[in-house]
């Protein structure tokens, strides 16, 4: 699809690999109708092959590649310098069987490690809590994580990243930010963001 028609879609984020001065930078574009890929030279984003069934949940540019997170809870990943889609790891512990509700996944890089943040959504839209897994790159195995250190994970479907709490006057370590992420568009009455220590494990809304 042409630029412009990329945007008649809903666009929930962008993902680059460098800057977007940089002739060969890749922009990975996240919208209603799939994702897509394009350089400042392309004339038209292309999407990328996923079959309907197992589109990506999130997706991030770590380390030199994109790695996307499948519906289906594999990682995948594709060189920014080539598109094809391959499989990486396995799927993280399934939290469904424990946690009754909406499990929704975000990918993210906190001190150089890959990392899911599985938010634990009850049957009415409101956030109740959060599980963490880190990703061994070598092996592939998941371990559960129970805090975020000395960072602050700030948490949406149009981005998500940890930041140094220390350098940011008013955030509290390892504590999650999160924002409201309901499909459901319209006006609403209560907007499901807050701020969720992993110590106590409490919400503050």
């Amino acid at each position: 699809c042409s630029p412009g028609e990329l945007f008649e879609y809903s666009l929930r984020k962008l993902i680059l690999c460098t800057s977007p001065e940089v002739s060969d930078c890749i922009v990975l574009a996240n919208t209603s109708d799939g994702w897509f890929f394009a350089k400042p030279s392309d004339e038209a984003w292309t999407l990328i092959g996923l079959s309907d069934h197992n589109d990506l949940d999130d997706a991030i540019y770590f380390k030199g590649n994109f790695y996307g997170r499948l519906h289906t809870g594999e990682i995948v990943f594709w060189e920014a310098t080539h598109p094809k889609v391959v499989e990486f790891a396995p799927p993280p512990p399934d939290l469904r069987y424990f946690y009754p509700g909406i499990i929704i996944n975000y990918v993210f890089d906190l001190g150089g490690n890959l990392c899911i943040a599985c938010r634990h959504v009850d049957t009415y839209y409101v956030t109740v809590g959060f599980v963490i897994f880190k990703l061994d790159m070598d092996t592939k195995s998941w371990e559960k994580i129970y805090s975020l250190g000395d960072r602050s994970l700030f948490l949406a479907n149009c981005s998500t990243f940890a930041i140094a709490a220390v350098d940011y006057p008013g955030c509290k370590p390892n504590c999650i930010y999160f924002s409201d992420d309901s499909p459901l568009l319209g006006p609403t009455t209560r907007l499901d963001v807050g701020i969720y220590d992993c110590q106590n494990l409490k919400l503050e809304k």
